[in-house]
């Protein structure tokens, strides 16, 4: 049956008061993504048994539920410390999150563990989890296929942490702390389809990569870009992590934060710490700097945080360069460019021809600078007649429109001298230049 009990009352229960069956209905756009992943009904039966004592840790935590109810009452919102297991949508997009509301949770494949996992791999009753006054606490109950944090496994009680990737078997989840309003809380299923080995869709190490982001634990190196007879023109600025406990690589980095949705942070601190290193270096200098896809789908926010450069290093004389796979709306594009040029700073696409190569945006807001992809300059070459000619058909188009165009990861004499004869008006790549601290002086 459906619980009628009161926030307090419901606590209580579950704090082992009484015993009680509650009927949770999972949320109707959840079911369909779960249809053949174990569950076949609209709800999760969850039970909680009577004991013969309340747990003190429970008793604690419904006092604070009362004083929280009773600020309610005289109109006080407060916000509150939730964890959740999280996991990737059985679709691929996005993740999937359930609360930990409750002082002791089971995890099990049958349907009376409190966080159902149902796959054969996962015990019967698997692990507990258990919540403390510093924290989250896990515990293996005797697993055949074991319990994991972070890839290894347990033996005992281990504490969990914000962004710890735990596994029940194969299945794989992480553990999140947020602050949440108490109301923002839903109940949900996870469970994933796996093989029987451990995966990696989740990145460990977010933690260390919050703490990267706030003691702003990131370098910035520099990249020459030239003229096709190798003079100076401008420099992009590339970031670097420097915490020892995570890679130095972008890649990886915005990896791992894409999976707790910090790459938006991790991308602004690296402009931020770039434009500081660069106004030192060079003050007068051209810098490209990199954002992320995500941060095109809040323009203001996005402008808001070139304005601050652009108001602290008056000097530098900036071009942001946006993703193709970022660019979608032509209305919110050109309202970039228009802000941004109002602020003197130029606009790029970058990485032209490794996505989806939008030609409509290329001519209906086109860019002051136009990037082709390494992947397209890589052995030109060697390359057939009809993608030179194509490139050069491109570079044609960008320039006649009064863009700049410039050939990325040029690597050796050869492809220096297709993409001139390709009409490519700046050259980038190792073959002038590696990525450097120091930004390099004009000729």
């Amino acid at each position: 049956m459906v619980s009628d009990a009161t926030p307090v009352e419901q606590h209580l229960r579950d704090a082992g008061a009484c015993a009680l069956t509650q009927v949770v209905p999972l949320e109707p756009e959840l079911r369909s993504d779960f249809s053949g992943h174990g569950v076949t009904h609209g709800a999760l039966v969850r039970e909680s048994k009577a004991e013969p004592s309340c747990n003190p840790l429970a008793i604690t935590e419904v006092f604070a539920l009362v004083c929280a109810h009773a600020l309610g009452s005289m109109g006080v919102v407060m916000s509150t410390v939730t964890w959740t297991i999280d996991a990737v949508s059985p679709s691929g997009k996005g993740m999937v999150k359930f609360p930990i509301d409750k002082p002791s949770l089971t995890v099990g494949r049958v349907e009376s563990s409190d966080f159902t996992v149902p796959k054969n791999d996962v015990s019967r009753v698997h692990a507990e989890i258990t919540k403390s006054s510093a924290g989250l606490v896990l515990r293996d109950l005797g697993s055949t296929n074991g319990t994991f944090v972070n890839h290894q496994r347990i033996d005992g009680e281990v504490a969990l942490h914000h962004g710890d990737v735990i596994h029940f078997g194969a299945q794989e989840f992480r553990v999140m702390c947020t602050e949440t309003e108490p109301e923002a809380a839903a109940d949900g299923l996870t469970a994933l389809q796996q093989d029987n080995r451990l995966s990696n869709t989740l990145p460990v190490g977010l933690s260390h990569l919050q703490r990267l982001i706030d003691q702003r634990q990131v370098k910035a190196v520099f990249q020459s870009i030239v003229t096709p007879d190798g003079s100076l023109y401008a420099t992009e600025a590339l970031g670097r992590g420097i915490c020892e406990e995570l890679p130095t690589g972008p890649w990886p980095l915005f990896q791992l934060a894409e999976s707790g949705e910090l790459e938006v942070d991790l991308s602004r601190l690296f402009r931020q710490v770039a434009s500081e290193t660069a106004y030192q270096q060079a003050p007068n200098t051209k810098l490209f700097l990199n954002s992320h896809p995500s941060e095109l789908n809040d323009i203001d926010a996005l402008l808001e945080s070139m304005s601050i450069l652009d108001h602290t290093k008056r000097g530098l004389r900036t071009v942001l360069e946006v993703h193709e796979d970022g660019i979608s709306d032509l209305v919110k594009l050109r309202d970039l460019q228009i802000s941004l040029r109002e602020m003197n700073i130029g606009l790029a696409y970058d990485d032209f021809g490794a996505g989806q190569s939008r030609l409509r945006e290329l001519t209906e807001v086109p860019p002051d600078y136009l990037k082709f992809d390494m992947g397209l300059i890589r052995d030109i070459d060697k390359a057939p007649a009809v993608k030179r000619n194509l490139l050069t058909a491109l570079a044609e188009t960008a320039n006649a429109s009064g863009t700049t165009t410039l050939a990325e990861g040029v690597a050796t004499k050869a492809e220096l001298d297709c993409c001139i004869e390709m009409g490519m008006s700046l050259i980038q790549g190792f073959y002038f230049a590696k990525p450097l601290p120091l930004i390099p002086e004009s000729d």
